[in-house]
């Protein structure tokens, strides 16, 4: 069986749509996830997310949030303290790419449209207090509160009644990993 190695020449665009110098970086990380087994979608994500972790200067090493922005039909993942900026044909792709960035630097993430409006803020962190929590239980995932709590069988059907709830009464929400930890912190007290 064949394993699937990427280079320069021959790579996905979230890999072109790096810095040259980030690449290189990038693709050692992906190649490894690869041949190590894990499936390249997730490689990819990995790869990107290790070597902008590992690299300082790309967003600047001072910056105390990361921002997605709509350029037309693309999306741009910039930060207040460089002038670096990685575009995405595909929204998911950004959201992704800057949810691994920000929670490996511990920065918030906003989420904007191409006038500057606020759509979505994010906000990593350890510890996991919110005003809603989605929750993984043995059978599917729990949608928790100060109102009560809501069992679903996916985590796609609670996310969304989450969301909707948040934004109602301009909560937090901290949306959990199946293994417990946090995924993500998305306010929307200020939304």
């Amino acid at each position: 069986m064949s394993t699937l190695t990427w280079t320069e020449a021959n790579c996905p665009p979230a890999i072109t749509s790096l810095p040259k110098g980030l690449r290189a970086v990038a693709l050692a990380y992906v190649n490894a996830e690869i041949e190590a087994g894990r499936h390249p979608d997730r490689a990819l994500s990995y790869g990107i997310a290790k070597a902008f972790a590992n690299d300082g200067d790309d967003l600047g090493p001072d910056a105390t949030g990361l921002f997605i922005q709509a350029e037309g039909d693309r999306w741009v993942i910039f930060s207040d303290a460089s002038e670096d900026r990685y575009t995405f044909d595909d929204y998911e792709d950004a959201l992704r790419r800057g949810g691994e960035l920000a929670r490996a630097r511990k920065l918030p993430l906003l989420v904007m449209s191409s006038d500057g409006g606020i759509l979505e803020k994010y906000e990593f962190s350890e510890d996991g207090g919110a005003g809603l929590q989605v929750r993984p239980t043995a059978s599917g995932w729990l949608v928790l509160g100060p109102e009560g709590r809501a069992e679903y069988a996916t985590k796609k059907d609670a996310l969304a009644d989450a969301r909707v709830w948040a934004r109602e009464f301009g909560v937090d929400l901290v949306v959990h990993y199946r293994d417990g930890t946090v995924q993500a912190r998305t306010s929307y007290a200020s939304v």
